[in-house]
């Protein structure tokens, strides 16, 4: 009887993790597409075109017009595009950069003239964007990531802090003993995090997940309000990525900065025997001596003669006692090394398996790394920060993409209070240790801290329509701070 109703206490938790599985996936897929839709018209007549075929160039999404002229493409990834419509008896025309933005729909209208004997050519039109964005229910601003990718910004984070209400900063709390790093929008932290439509919000205290690869960007927006559902429970603002895929040409890409070796303060060293505090107190010949000048034991008027009166564990003589102290106080080297971050992509076709699909199977992967200076030593005297992503793209047929994708991320630093729940995140933070003097100096007085994050997802797009077509997302994600 007791394994029976174990047996039926199993069944029900795996009936319950499997409902909350299926609601999850419904609620936290995130839009990483958009939609073109439009109307084809004979220029001279006005009238509807029906059977016109309309495609985007370099891609297998397309339609056919309507008996209203009206066509609908679905589940197009966010970049800039040429659609083509062409019609038998009418002049092919070409309109080229057309944007496609997340969550968007894009509306393209075509006017194809009757063909002429002596045309020969297609008729090629640039597209204009509106204004305003009438299909968008919240405040929404696109990220230009060729900008990004030719400004001198650091990380993506950096990035973010350029964005009109946004503010990605270190946030300390000296009575706890904690700091962190916080992302807000609008003044609120309640900000979710996706990435090709999948939450990667972080719900731990060990800092954003938003130090993308910048060599993996395909598209980026920020919404600030007016959420649409499939965002979940989200308060404050939206930060929404989407990552680029192979394509059926290799392509290679690598940036690469460095900074000369340098303190990251000004003035002198913090281990200066002439300007430090704690040398100032102990490691003069007025800490030794005392104001009569005169070294006695007998007569303590100095601080290291008192220490030598009261010492009966070591029986150390004040010049003794204070050789020790400088020896434990000696300077470290710090700010010695250049700061370098390389982040660099790979994509292209995948070596032997091109005839798995109507298209050849394709594979992108990035790597951002960053060695980082701390502005004073802590446990480690720098950080680094490992970001590897990768996708595998697979087209069975010309109206279903399946994205297996991945990344891993490795973060070693050291903690600015002696505490085990939060690290250092940036190398400013560090400064924060300098209340406690004794820190510049012990290795061990502050602990190292590692956090790493595994990542995998599978996302299946099928275009069933013209109209109509579904997203399936399911992703695993392991955080494991040290």
């Amino acid at each position: 009887m007791m394994q029976n109703k174990l047996k039926l206490n199993m069944l029900k938790n795996i009936r319950l993790a499997v409902i909350s599985l299926l609601v999850i996936v419904s609620v936290v897929n995130a839009g990483d597409k958009g939609k073109i839709k439009g109307v084809i018209t004979d220029a001279a007549t006005g009238e509807a075109i029906i059977g016109a075929n309309i495609i985007i160039e370099g891609t297998s999404l397309g339609a056919s017009s309507d008996v209203d002229g009206t066509y609908f493409i679905v589940g197009v990834p966010p970049g800039t595009y040429s659609l083509k419509a062409s019609y038998i008896g009418y002049q092919t025309t070409v309109v080229s950069n057309v944007v496609i933005s997340i969550d968007r729909t894009t509306v393209i209208d075509l006017q194809l003239t009757q063909k002429a004997l002596e045309l020969g050519d297609a008729v090629v039109v640039v597209a204009t964007r509106p204004p305003i964005a009438l299909d968008v229910s919240s405040s929404k601003r696109d990220i230009d990531i060729q900008g990004v990718k030719e400004s001198p910004l650091i990380d993506f984070n950096s990035v973010l802090n350029l964005q009109a209400g946004t503010i990605f900063k270190p946030v300390t709390n000296d009575a706890l003993e904690q700091i962190s790093t916080q992302l807000s929008v609008r003044g609120g932290t309640g900000v979710g995090v996706f990435m090709d439509g999948l939450n990667i919000t972080e719900g731990m205290s060990s800092g954003s997940m938003t130090n993308f690869n910048l060599s993996s960007l395909q598209a980026t927006e920020i919404l600030t309000g007016g959420f649409n559902a499939e965002y979940g429970n989200i308060r404050s603002g939206v930060i929404n990525v989407v990552t680029k895929e192979g394509s059926e040409k290799y392509h290679l890409s690598l940036d690469y900065k460095v900074s000369p070796a340098a303190r990251k303060h000004f003035g002198e060293s913090i281990y200066d025997v002439n300007t430090a505090p704690e040398w100032k107190l102990y490691g003069t010949q007025q800490a030794l001596l005392g104001p009569d000048g005169v070294l006695d034991v007998s007569k303590p008027d100095s601080y290291w003669e008192l220490f030598a009166v009261k010492d009966t564990n070591y029986n150390l003589t004040p010049e003794q006692a204070q050789e020790v102290w400088k020896y434990q106080h000696r300077p470290r080297q710090y700010g010695h090394k250049p700061d370098q971050i390389i982040d660099g992509s790979f994509g292209g076709p995948v070596p032997f398996l091109g005839g798995l699909g109507a298209q050849p199977t394709t594979f992108f992967t990035s790597l951002r790394y960053q060695y980082i200076m701390l502005a004073i030593p802590l446990g480690r005297d720098h950080y680094t920060d490992l970001n590897w992503f990768w996708k595998l793209t697979v087209k069975p047929t010309s109206s279903l993409k399946i994205n297996f994708q991945g990344s891993y991320q490795e973060n070693l630093s050291a903690t600015t209070y002696n505490t085990p729940q939060l690290s250092v995140a940036t190398p400013e933070q560090a400064v924060f240790s300098m209340q406690y003097v004794g820190t510049k100096y012990y290795d061990g007085t502050r602990s190292v801290a590692d956090r790493y994050r595994n990542q995998f997802g599978v996302n299946i797009s099928h275009v069933l329509s013209a109209k109509t077509y579904y997203d399936f997302k399911f992703s695993y994600l392991l955080r494991r701070s040290f």
